[in-house]
């Protein structure tokens, strides 16, 4: 018995080796020998311990198909985990090999085309080289981790549940007292493009081309740049409740460049206080540039409380933030622009005054961040936001004397009649309560009229936070088109909003137009909204909440000034300060001209049409006698400080003229207006 159990552990110590043997060539195969026994993963590695380049596990995604059924979905493995090591460590050591490469085959193949097909690619350090690398790394990174795709007809959500432990993209890594790095504390990134190579001048133009902004030099600022804290001390020593409400930071982004996009995530995530930042929700408004599809997806994925949500066809930007509405969970809501970045202090200010008041809506100071060098210029304080009969647009005006009187500090709120569209808070049910935003606005436009009437009108305010800053890139266009259309969007959705709102001041609004309203949809909606809430009128509006408001109530003659010698009508020439003759487009705007009661032939609040013996007849601002013109009976317009008369002058380019009065149809001139569509 004893001889048999020796030759027992005899044949045992023999079989061992050969065991080990094929446990470590089936580690060579498969990389990881525990996937093969899951029973044991868990003893070989331990429970929710991740450390990097040393205890790697797969990340298991499971797609929610439209006919319910659940798919795993396994990644590829990592080859060498000691390479992964390496790039974590180092992670800008593959970028900069990589460019090396491309700039060799650039010069080797002289084909500048391929380099920027397409260029967003590059130009957001996304590069082939990163997804091969990188990025597989970070598949492995997450731990346990488990991804839904849930789809309907209207948007398709990406969200992704962690366990402890979760890892940060390379670039978060950067030190918050890393103040080397071009862009820090918000400073200029100065370049020249003629000092660029032609490759790097390609992308510099594509860049502005895509964005209307200078991506080439935001692309070379970390996407955890630090700003300086620019609050006064006041704003600084003051002390908020620690009950404050809670956000859902909505960013609504089509085709936006990825170093303004993620600099703006991270700007929220670094600056804003957990127990208040709920979570961020970035739509997608059917993106079709690469890097915002499966490369985004991956880097979201290991953010904190980021989710993204994708739209299944182009919903415009009002659509897009009721979608993020929608799927909000926090007590309120906080809608940001795609290129804004958030300063120290900026989030708990504006809960303050929500807290204090749930149907307050709340924006910031907005410092202007240069479209070109990417530096933060500090905002005014001496602002509010307003906007003109003429054209429904928001603008920005002084602080009012009565307003002044009221604020007692300068870290009191200032009350605004109208808000921006791109940067505020609200409470979610007051903003569930007024109707959200009016899903019949198409594109972008209008939105924040809408809202800032309804607040004021339907028992809310408006106010502007001074101890809270928000920086947003300012362009000088929208590089972005809707979708193929012949109606002008921007006076379709203005018209809506007067329509609903405006009551009888809409009028004014209408002549500027030349009472083209078009086709602006069903609003029976919208104006049943509006009754069931029992907001108050628009005159009340005007009265109580903006009373500097121009409205034109002295004119006496409105419309396009046409000549009865010719179809041409007077044009201001976009305020050029020289008047022309030119032929009428029957749109308002630059044509639509009021004759006042004091003789003035005013287009705007403080645009005039003046007389001049030296210039003919000019634009400006301020006019030398009063008054200018006397329309009489005979249709002439006479200046009274010449005693001379406006003509259309004949033959060559057509233009105006002060000449002698005389009857013919050349100084003849008739007030022209469109009848409103009943």
């Amino acid at each position: 018995m004893r001889l048999r159990f020796i030759k027992l552990i005899f044949k045992l110590g023999l079989l061992l080796p050969l065991i080990w043997f094929i446990y470590l060539a089936l580690a060579l195969i498969f990389g990881d020998p525990s996937d093969l026994f899951p029973k044991f993963k868990n003893d070989l590695h331990g429970e929710n311990n991740l450390h990097i380049g040393k205890k790697i596990k797969e990340k298991n995604l499971i797609n929610l198909k439209n006919n319910n059924d659940l798919q795993e979905l396994d990644f590829k493995k990592l080859k060498e985990q000691e390479q992964f090591v390496a790039r974590v460590e180092n992670p800008n050591k593959d970028i900069e090999e990589n460019e090396h490469e491309i700039h060799k085959e650039e010069h080797k193949n002289n084909d500048l085309k391929d380099l920027i097909q397409p260029a967003d690619i590059l130009l957001n350090k996304v590069k082939d080289t990163e997804n091969d690398n990188i990025e597989k790394a970070r598949e492995k990174l997450i731990k346990d981790g488990g991804g839904v795709v849930r789809e309907n007809d209207k948007v398709e959500e990406v969200v992704e549940v962690f366990k402890q432990g979760d890892l940060i993209p390379e670039d978060e890594k950067k030190s918050p007292g890393d103040l080397s790095g071009p862009g820090e504390m918000g400073k200029a990134v100065v370049m020249k493009r003629d000092d660029l190579t032609e490759t790097e001048k390609l992308l510099w133009d594509e860049g502005w081309k895509r964005n209307s902004f200078n991506q080439f030099i935001s692309d070379k600022i970390s996407l955890r740049r630090t700003l300086n804290d620019t609050r006064i001390q006041e704003c600084k020593d003051k002390q908020y409740p620690q009950n404050l409400p809670d956000t859902s930071v909505i960013i609504v982004f089509h085709n936006e460049a990825w170093s303004t996009l993620l600099r703006g995530v991270h700007s929220v995530i670094d600056r804003s206080p957990p127990s208040l930042l709920r979570e961020i929700i970035l739509v997608d408004d059917f993106s079709d540039m690469d890097h915002l599809k499966k490369p985004l997806e991956k880097y979201v994925a290991q953010l904190p409380k980021v989710r993204l949500i994708r739209a299944s066809k182009r919903e415009g930007l009002t659509r897009a933030r009721i979608i993020g509405f929608e799927a909000a969970k926090a007590q309120t809501l906080t809608f940001l622009d795609a290129h804004c970045e958030c300063f120290p202090g900026w989030l708990e200010p504006l809960m303050d005054r929500i807290a204090r008041g749930r149907t307050t809506a709340v924006f910031p100071i907005i410092e202007i961040i240069n479209a070109d060098t990417f530096a933060c210029v500090a905002g005014t304080t001496n602002s509010i936001g307003t906007f003109s009969l003429n054209d429904l647009i928001f603008s920005w005006s002084a602080i009012p004397a009565r307003e002044k009187r009221r604020r007692k500090s300068q870290t009191d709120p200032i009350r605004s009649p109208t808000m921006p569209g791109g940067l505020f808070s609200i409470d979610k049910e007051y903003f569930r309560k007024i109707g959200a935003y009016d899903p019949g606005l198409d594109y972008w436009g209008g939105e924040n009229m809408e809202l800032s009437f309804k607040v004021w009108m339907c028992n809310g305010t408006i106010e502007v936070v001074t101890c809270s800053n928000v920086g947003h890139v300012f362009r000088s266009r929208n590089p972005i088109r809707w979708i193929s259309t012949k109606t002008n969007v921007g006076k379709r959705n203005s018209v809506r909003v007067a329509e609903v709102w405006m009551d009888e001041y809409k009028k004014y609004f209408y002549e500027r137009i030349n009472n083209d309203v078009g086709d602006y949809g069903d609003v029976s909606e919208r104006k049943k909204l509006r009754k069931d809430l029992n907001c108050k009128s628009f005159d009340w509006y005007v009265k109580n909440v903006y009373p500097e408001l121009y409205v034109p109530r002295d004119a006496v003659k409105t419309g396009e000034l046409v000549n009865e010698g010719m179809p041409r009508c007077v044009d201001s020439m976009g305020d050029k300060r020289q008047a022309a003759l030119y032929p009428c487009h029957h749109q308002g705007n630059n044509q639509f001209w009021q004759l006042t009661e004091r003789g003035q032939i005013r287009q705007k609040e403080r645009v005039y049409l003046c007389s001049d013996n030296k210039q003919g007849v000019r634009i400006s601002a301020r006019c030398t006698g009063n008054p200018e013109w006397v329309y009489q009976d005979n249709l002439t317009l006479m200046n009274p400080a010449s005693g001379l008369c406006l003509r259309a002058k004949i033959g060559g380019n057509p233009d105006l003229l002060l000449t002698k009065c005389e009857e013919n149809k050349w100084q003849r001139w008739r007030f022209l207006l469109k009848e409103l569509p009943s």
